[in-house]
């Protein structure tokens, strides 16, 4: 990224909260100071999507991720003026770079 002035990062794969915060860690040191490290359905704490047999495919997803990437990378803030909408599908997903 040699050069660039502005880099933004929006998460959205596979949604478990092992593969978010692997992501996190990879990709948010390349989000410049006052841009965003989005984690797109943060909705989706606890995924109710059940496979045949009723188990779930993971228990936590990408809104545990980002509470848990939080308590070490004070460089990022919640930024909650991103929901100003009644509906989001990234509640505390958009993180603003304050620091480098």
């Amino acid at each position: 990224m040699n050069g660039a002035k502005s880099i933004m990062v929006c998460l959205d794969s596979d949604h478990s909260k092992e593969n978010v915060l692997k992501e996190m860690e990879m990709y948010g040191g390349l989000v410049t100071v006052g841009n965003y490290l989005i984690v797109d359905d943060t909705n989706i704490n606890n995924p109710m999507y059940p496979t045949c047999d009723g188990k779930r495919i993971y228990e936590q997803g990408p809104h545990e991720a980002v509470m848990e990437f939080m308590k070490t990378h004070k460089e990022f803030k919640i930024d909650r003026d991103k929901e100003k909408f009644l509906f989001t599908f990234n509640p505390d997903g958009f993180l603003r770079r304050i620091c480098a």
